[in-house]
């Protein structure tokens, strides 16, 4: 199902910024817990981090220091 929702949200990248961000988080997250590759949890948790900086380019912290709220928190209410 994430991969699923990452291919529709790539259709329009530009306008489901914060959906490709929170999507992308989420399967980092998984990956992580399934054991997959350290490469792979890696690369989709420093995705995540770098759409999010766009979006909250105030916040400078590591991707390591980022939670899940921080990434529900880009949603709109009607998104979660």
């Amino acid at each position: 199902m994430l991969n699923a929702a990452l291919e529709c949200w790539t259709l329009n990248a530009d306008l489901f910024q914060p959906e490709l961000a929170r999507t992308t988080w989420v399967k980092a997250k998984l990956l992580d817990t399934l054991g997959e590759t350290m490469k792979a949890s890696v690369a989709f948790k420093v995705a995540a981090g770098r759409i999010r900086a766009k979006l909250a380019p105030g916040d400078r912290r590591n991707v390591r220091d980022l939670t899940d709220e921080d990434f529900d928190n880009l949603l709109e209410y009607r998104s979660r």
